[in-house]
């Protein structure tokens, strides 16, 4: 299972390159599992059992003002929004929730929104700080109707991150999945 999904990641990658890049490049496992990007490059790769997908980003530090620091992509079943109830207070604190249902979802699809959102997050810092970032390190501050959302790290995590940090990004729901990416700022 493991290998089907590394290999289906890298697919994903490959797939990206296709469409947008001007060459391509092979992508290794780094020590700890995750994709290691060569120099100029960002990227993030989420699978689930019928689909791997990834988003890759070139710095051009010549023509963009503010780089991007992290970039994260998620990808989740509907169906598995039930097995988070279980797990709600290590996931959200009620601020995040409120925000969530205020555009519509209910408690089950509400806390898939914010657990795609925040892996999103995490696979966006991860590459910089090399650590394990809990859910309520980080809180998700805006959603609109439209999928964008913002969202702010945390007192300790603020520090850690010299509290010049900007998280952002969409969601969206389609075929029975939903979506996350982020980006990092």
């Amino acid at each position: 299972m493991r290998r089907s999904s590394f290999l289906a990641g890298r697919a994903a990658v490959k797939q990206w390159q296709k469409v947008f890049a001007e060459t391509s490049f092979i992508v290794p496992k780094a020590v700890d599992g995750s994709p290691h990007w060569p120099d100029g490059w960002l990227g993030s790769i989420s699978h689930c059992t019928d689909e791997a997908i990834a988003v890759l980003y070139f710095q051009r530090e010549d023509i963009q003002p503010k780089a991007l620091l992290g970039l994260g992509v998620d990808v989740e079943y509907l169906s598995q929004a039930k097995q988070l109830k279980a797990t709600e207070d290590l996931l959200c604190v009620a601020s995040e929730r409120l925000l969530i249902r205020d555009q519509g979802y209910d408690l089950e699809s509400e806390l898939l929104v914010l657990f795609s959102i925040k892996e999103s997050i995490y696979k966006a810092i991860y590459p910089s700080l090399r650590r394990f970032v809990d859910f309520l390190e980080v809180e998700v501050i805006l959603l609109n109707s439209q999928g964008h959302w913002c969202a702010r790290p945390r007192a300790a995590l603020a520090k850690e991150l010299d509290q010049k940090c900007e998280l952002f990004g969409v969601f969206w729901q389609k075929q029975g999945k939903c979506y996350s990416v982020c980006g990092w700022v």
